[in-house]
């Protein structure tokens, strides 16, 4: 296992985990899997530094990223490395005013890409989700106990 720096991706200062005997990567932070981006501590050029992680990331050739931030049914698919990748720049061109756009129509519908971010999952949400699912009876738990009502 090699720790990776990678800079600034969602916050200062982050690495990810590389297994390459098994085309591992534990991405932390650097990549979301179907997650809104924490961009709080963002602007355009560390923006542009978190698209070089993603770089560094893929040039690792993974086979399964785990990020820190998914919704829990979603699996590990490198793939996430590009969408991360792809939100930042839609954000990007979102966020820029529309004045300084001399042709709308080269970049495509704004409304197409409101739809993808929009249908993302919400960090917080996503998170005790996973944790207090709803369990059917029968389900196997360790502790025996029913369900206690939180979904």
């Amino acid at each position: 296992m090699v720790a990776v720096e990678l800079g600034h991706t969602d916050t200062d200062y982050t690495a990810c985990l590389n297994v390459p005997s098994v085309g591992l990567v534990v991405a932390g932070d650097a990549a979301y899997n179907d997650i809104h981006l924490y961009l709080a501590e963002s602007n355009a050029q560390t923006r542009q530094e978190w698209i070089a992680a993603l770089d560094k990331i893929e040039s690792l050739n993974p086979r399964a990223v785990v990020a820190s931030h998914k919704r829990p049914e979603n699996d590990d698919n490198p793939g996430i490395i590009e969408q991360t990748r792809q939100y930042i720049r839609d954000f990007d061109r979102l966020a820029l005013p529309a004045a300084l756009h001399r042709d709308a129509r080269q970049l495509g519908s704004s409304g197409d890409r409101s739809a993808r971010l929009r249908k993302r999952g919400h960090p917080v949400r996503e998170r005790w989700r996973g944790a207090f699912h709803r369990r059917r009876p029968g389900d196997d738990r360790r502790d025996g106990g029913t369900h206690d009502g939180l979904s």
